[in-house]
């Protein structure tokens, strides 16, 4: 006994000594023992043959050298002094006499390794084999599978300390009182342990495993998961249940092939990864012999990982891949979690142990890496909102029966940080701190977000103890990172912090480069042009763009965007043939928020003038126009004071101008607004005085004014600036020309018709001897000019003129050239306001038509000859079709514009109407009631288009019998037309009408013919004597009198109507028929003359 626990110091043959790391003592008891006996022959160092059944090696390792122990069962006893040697050399010798005891061995099974440890020790003690088979059926009975390790420890803490603990196994036999032969039981754990390492040497696959568990065994002997689970975790109990089905499955179950069962759980940072699997493993915990957790995030980790399973298990290795081997051939079940499996340069496909009846499951921020999965690969997103709200409630430390009271408050936040699990838990700690309410939580949050998500709370902390940290994990390994690759995804990152967290499609990025070979060319000029982009804007796009390169290049961005994508920083996906990039709202708040002032006004620069450059492409973004006015507006919204003070004042205002103007073009009028505003600030310019020196600005500020409503502020400007171009240039500049078009506009926009038109027409006329009939200004020139004549009510004078600049645009301009495809949306208008309604119907639908092979189809434009085509057809009485057209609009401006969007309410405003002329009441008025809500509520008393919805609303009321509703608010809209209109204003006079109408028809008929008659009067003077609207208020007036009794007054009034209304109506025309019936019977019941 005492020569096979030897572990002196002795020579090797070779003259090397014994590696001692490897064989401690057990205690200085045996050591004392040992060194009194006499040493064992050493056995020189051979190499085994490699059979086919030495499968527990690693492929090219050399098998191990024995040790002492090993020598001690393998080697026969020492030769006497006198022993006559054979011919044999003493390597044979040694070969020859070991018995073979191996693993690879057929006789070498589980069971010999008791059976071999109760030999050695009854060499010492005959009767101590009778305790090794106790102890062997007490482990396998009790599941304490590593007994021996275990005893061995506890006699390690002291014979006293175990003697007091009286520690009992109960077996079948009985029950066993270690106590009672404490001093063989330690003899036989120090035989359990010498064992081990003797099978340590030829088989380091079970070595220092404890010899019970080498069998078949039940329940959970190894456990190397050190983190705790957090106390705050709720949720995802579904898709933990389906895992644990998933896994249990596949150990129940093993794959034919031998397949491992692999399971990936992928995601950005702080959505809970890690936790899933620990919650993961303890569910399953007793299903598996082993559960072990190695943290893979460095080389260094993951090899202290699997070298600390072999440490558990009492392998002795002396690389990981040794202990990745040892794990593969334990021949029970274990679980693996292999943590933090992010670096996209590792193949994490070295770290998988084989092994058939085992389960692997690993995390990563890498998407790619789900390629590993053969069972499930889970793409982990945000708490659902039940349970995001729970989260956060517990978090903040609020009692969950205050939920009701604060729903709103929980869902805000929640929504706000999309479901986060790490940001709603530094929310809540945040909240419980005191450092602000539920309610505060959204505004301190706009104000304070880098504060707020670099928030640390003190317990249930993550791995990175921040959101920000979380994330800028994955920005610290691309800095790292040297290449071409790394750079540009750190380039693009910035760019994307700018933008919107929404859908950014990649095509735009070529449509910048292709702007920018335009202006590359340009390098002469003034270099600080209000008007155009040049070289200086070029140099500032993203260099991966490669701006001065022959050809577009994808290579670098697709690459870029790959390797952004492997750490969940962004996700991907497909759209019509292209591939967008979008991110979580938090990764693009910290892809902002990480960068210095200086890095975060270069992205701005870059990601401006990517924009600006992309819009030269007018079908990319009238396919996506509105994805990419999200990231415009993002853009736009950042505070410029910073920008100005460190780059060209010229140069910066160029770029924010242009900007501007895409922001004008694509309907945006609030944004832009917003926009102006900052830069009039950083201009020091006064809004409402022009400045000679900026012109360009105020032209992009007169223009929006007039789209905005604030018709009054830009008449005021345009005047200005039409003072400074007469003292400036000639009567045919174009500029001269273009600031008295936009004059025009404005006062046709005002209902000041007759201004715009006198005014247009000698600007047409200026432009006729001054510019080419193809000029761009001039074709503007006759566009405004025909607008100016529908607005007056002159369609027929606006037809030809519309029909001209049509002409010369089908001639020089693609057939779905935006400005062609405007152009004759607009004759078509002038073809329904003459009544050429035929024409109006067959030139919309072709506009519609091109529009929807080369447009989106929320694209603004698309949906304005959707909307106008709506009309048409509602004037041809194609109610049905102008219906479920503006249905169709309506529907989709809910789905991409907010409530209050200007575009949206006129839109529903017509599907009201529509709704009313088809006896749909019911609907038109829910709907006009939302309308004049939302209205009343972003927009001033007196602004036209409320004005318009309210009186509307009104119409509606009285078809519907809601006759007091109807007068009370036409009444209301009459008053404030009075106001602010002239007398003669048509809106004011068609508002007038109505009222006195539901006068009528509420028998005010007192109130009805005073309005009326004052009507008539104005209209007299300012209409033709044919015009509808003045015959339109005679015919009510003539009906008002009859019933008020004024009946010789009211025949006079309806002779005069159908006397005219026969000069200008066919015969058939329903209005005509309907005036000659009244008249008819009027004169019945007077017995007065007849109208021949």
């Amino acid at each position: 006994m005492r020569r096979f626990f030897h572990r002196s110091g002795r020579k090797r043959h070779d003259g090397g000594a014994v590696d001692k790391s490897r064989h401690q003592p057990c205690d200085n008891a045996h050591n004392k023992d040992a060194s009194q006996a006499s040493t064992v022959p050493s056995v020189p160092e051979r190499v085994p043959r490699r059979t086919d059944k030495d499968a527990f090696l690693s492929p090219g390792a050399p098998a191990p050298a024995p040790t002492p122990a090993t020598a001690a069962i393998q080697s026969p006893p020492a030769p006497s002094s006198n022993h006559t040697s054979s011919a044999t050399t003493p390597q044979d010798d040694a070969h020859e006499a070991q018995p073979d005891t191996s693993p690879s061995s057929p006789s070498a099974t589980k069971k010999d390794y008791w059976q071999l440890a109760t030999e050695v020790v009854q060499k010492e003690d005959s009767s101590l084999g009778v305790y090794i088979a106790e102890a062997h059926q007490a482990a396998v009975e009790t599941g304490i599978t590593d007994f021996a390790a275990r005893l061995l420890n506890e006699t390690k803490k002291g014979q006293a300390a175990l003697e007091a603990k009286r520690w009992k196994i109960t077996t079948s036999k009985g029950e066993v009182v270690i106590r009672h032969q404490l001093d063989r039981l330690v003899k036989v754990v120090t035989a359990y342990k010498g064992i081990i390492t003797t099978v340590g040497t030829v088989d380091p696959v079970h070595a220092g495993l404890p010899l019970a568990a080498l069998g078949t065994q039940s329940g959970n002997v190894h456990w190397t998961v050190t983190r705790p689970t957090n106390s705050l975790f709720i949720g995802r109990d579904d898709l933990l249940r389906e895992l644990e089905t998933n896994i249990r499955d596949a150990v129940k179950s093993p794959s034919i092939s031998g397949d491992q069962c692999r399971i990936v759980v992928s995601g950005m940072g702080g959505q809970g990864k890690s936790e899933i699997c620990l919650q993961l493993a303890h569910r399953i915990r007793q299903s598996f012999w082993g559960v072990f957790w190695v943290d893979v995030s460095t080389l260094s980790s993951a090899e202290n990982g699997f070298l600390r399973i072999a440490r558990v298990l009492g392998i002795p290795v002396r690389s990981y891949e040794e202990a990745q081997q040892g794990l593969s051939n334990a021949k029970n079940t274990w679980l693996l979690v292999l943590d933090n499996a992010d670096d996209p340069e590792v193949d994490y496909q070295r770290y998988f142990p084989a092994g058939p009846s085992s389960v692997v499951v690993l995390t990563s921020r890498n998407v790619e890496c789900g390629q590993y999965a053969n069972i499930r690969h889970v793409e982990l997103e945000g708490l659902p909102e039940s349970q995001a709200q729970e989260l956060l409630l517990r978090a903040a430390k609020i009692p969950l029966d205050q939920s009701c009271t604060l729903q709103d408050d929980v869902q805000g936040v929640a929504a706000l940080l999309s479901s986060h699990p790490l940001a709603l838990i530094q929310a809540g700690a945040y909240i419980s701190r005191g450092h602000c309410t539920l309610a505060d939580y959204p505004r301190v949050y706009q104000r304070q977000r880098k504060r707020l998500l670099e928030f640390r709370p003190t317990q249930a902390q993550s791995r990175y103890r921040d959101v920000y940290a979380t994330f800028e994990a994955s920005a610290t390994v691309l800095q790292a990172s040297q290449t071409e690759a790394a750079k540009d995804a750190l380039q693009l990152l910035s760019v994307l912090g700018t933008c919107a967290a929404s859908r950014l499609p990649l095509p735009l990025f070529e449509a910048a480069w292709k702007g920018s070979q335009d202006t590359t060319f340009r390098t002469t000029g003034d270099e600080d042009s209000l008007d155009r982009m040049g070289p200086w804007h070029v140099s500032h796009l993203p260099t991966f763009l490669q701006a001065d390169a022959d050809s577009w290049d994808s290579y670098r961005l697709v690459e870029a965007v790959s390797l952004l994508k492997t750490f969940s920083i962004v996700s991907t996906d497909t759209q019509d043939g292209f591939l967008s990039v979008s991110m979580h709202p938090l990764t693009n708040a910290w892809a902002r928020d990480r960068l210095d002032i200086r890095a975060q006004y270069n992205a701005w620069l870059a990601t401006g003038c990517l924009m600006t450059f992309s819009y030269c492409d007018r079908l990319l973004w009238g396919k996506y126009g509105r994805q990419l006015l999200l990231h415009l507006g993002a853009l736009t919204s950042w505070e410029i004071n910073g920008i100005f003070a460190s780059e060209p004042i010229a140069r910066i205002t160029c770029l924010v101008l242009d900007c501007g103007r895409i922001l004008y073009n694509e309907r945006d009028h609030a944004k832009l607004d917003a926009l102006i505003s900052k830069l009039m600030t950083c201009l020091n310019l006064d809004p409402l005085t022009a400045d000679g020196s900026w012109l360009a600005v105020y032209h992009l500020t007169t223009s929006n004014l007039i789209k905005s409503g604030k018709i009054q502020e830009a008449i005021s400007i345009l005047e200005q600036v039409n003072k400074i171009q007469v003292d400036r240039v000639g009567e045919g500049h174009p500029d001269r020309l273009m600031w008295q078009q936009e004059l025009a506009e404005a006062y046709r926009a005002n209902r000041q018709f007759r201004d715009a038109v006198s005014l247009i027409e000698q600007v047409v006329k200026v432009g006729e001897r001054t510019l080419a009939e193809d000029h761009p200004r001039q074709l503007a020139l006759k566009t405004e000019l025909g607008l100016a004549y529908m607005a007056n009510g002159q369609p027929e004078e606006a037809v030809p003129l519309l029909e001209q600049v049509v002409k010369v645009k089908e001639q020089t301009l693609a057939e779905t050239d935006l400005s062609r495809l405007f152009s004759q949306h607009e004759l078509a208008k002038a073809y329904h306001a003459s009544g050429r309604f035929k024409e109006a119907v067959l030139l919309l639908e072709h506009v519609v038509s091109l529009e929807e092979q080369v447009q989106a189809k929320d694209n603004p434009s698309r949906l304005v000859s959707q909307h106008e085509l709506a009309l048409v057809y509602s004037e041809n009485n194609q109610l049905e079709e102008a219906v479920l057209l503006l249905e169709q609009v309506v529907s989709l401006e809910e789905q991409v514009l907010a409530k209050d969007h200007p575009s949206r309410l006129v839109s529903q405003h017509e599907l009201a109407r529509a709704y009313r002329e088809n006896n749909q009441l019911k609907e038109a008025v829910l709907l006009l009631e939302q309308v004049v809500s939302i209205k009343e509520q972003v927009l001033a008393k007196d602004h036209p288009s409320r004005l318009v919805s309210q009186h509307e609303l009104a119409l509606a009321y009285r078809d519907n019998n809601q006759l007091e509703e109807a007068v009370l608010l036409l009444e209301q809209v009459v008053g404030i037309g009075e106001q602010v209109l002239a007398k003669d204003n048509p809106s004011r006079l068609v508002s007038q009408h109505a009222l006195a109408l539901a006068y009528s028809e509420n028998n005010q008929l007192e109130e009805a013919v005073l309005l009326l008659e004052q009507v008539v009067s104005i209209e007299e003077q300012v209409l033709a004597k044919d015009d509808p609207s003045r015959l339109a208020s005679q015919q009510v007036l003539a009906c008002t009198l009859w019933k008020l009794g004024r009946r010789d007054a009211a025949l006079q009034m309806m002779k005069h109507v159908v006397e005219v209304e026969r000069t200008v109506l066919d015969e058939h025309d329903p209005g005509r028929k309907r005036d000659e019936s009244f008249l008819k019977d009027f004169e019945d019941k007077m017995g007065g003359t007849k109208l021949e």
